[in-house]
């Protein structure tokens, strides 16, 4: 992995059930913080087998560092955008039908790369502020989480 990369590698026999028909996106409920759900992507490597990425603020709050052993629970995600809808997103969208038809025509990938845009910056203001840019650069006609950033 890449420097700072984390990720929790997964025996075969937890992940065979999930990729039943295709899924590779799952909700995972650490045991050090059950109510600390969080959405995921099962990936493969020949090295590594199966897999999927941590971020380090949600290493920081399960209070891990690489190398340490964590247990978990995994089921198949079945939520609407497999990824959280941010709050201030889900108000701008609702006043902004434009942009929800814009976004509902999106890929499930691209929604949620955009939605997670959003969560990565913890001041509200700072959501509101980018939710607001979002909505806006779709209604431009540009649909790319780098391309928003970048803007």
């Amino acid at each position: 992995m890449g420097k700072g990369m984390h990720f929790v590698a997964l025996p075969d026999n937890m992940v065979h059930p999930l990729l039943a028909e295709g899924n590779k996106r799952v909700l995972c409920t650490f045991k050090a913080a059950p109510t600390l759900p969080t959405h995921s992507a099962i990936q493969r490597t020949k090295a590594l087998g199966y897999y999927f990425y941590i971020g380090k603020q949600l290493m920081q709050q399960l209070q891990v560092k690489a190398g340490d052993w964590v247990e978990l629970h995994l089921q198949v995600d079945t939520t609407v955008y497999q990824f959280e809808m941010p709050e201030v997103f889900a108000e701008v969208l609702a006043t902004d039908p434009a942009a929800a038809d814009i976004f509902g025509t999106l890929t499930d990938g691209n929604k949620r790369s955009l939605m997670h845009l959003i969560t990565q910056v913890k001041s509200i203001d700072k959501q509101i502020e980018r939710a607001l840019k979002i909505a806006q650069q779709l209604k431009a006609g540009v649909t790319s989480a780098r391309v928003i950033l970048s803007a």
